[in-house]
């Protein structure tokens, strides 16, 4: 997980979660299903919310590789949740 964050300084922050039936959520693009990730959410700052939307919703579709994923870009932080 990317290092603790205690203020926002500039940049934004977004959080993808799994698609729930009668709800919203991210849904895989290639099989059109739920992400088969090991968490429901992933939270992340980048350096405007475009990119952290879009940097987290790749994490979540990107599955156990996410944090991996996120370490090789932009992603200034990021947090995975179980959803509770």
């Amino acid at each position: 997980v990317g290092d603790p964050v205690d203020g926002l300084a500039g940049g934004g922050l977004a959080t993808a979660r799994v698609y729930v039936p009668g709800r919203s959520g991210v849904l895989d693009p290639r099989t059109g299903l739920p992400p088969s990730a090991p968490w429901r959410s992933v939270t992340v700052a980048a350096v405007d919310t475009v990119h952290a939307a879009a940097l987290a919703v790749g994490a979540l579709v990107h599955g156990a590789e996410g944090p991996h994923w996120l370490a090789g870009g932009p992603a200034r932080w990021w947090r995975l949740g179980d959803g509770s």
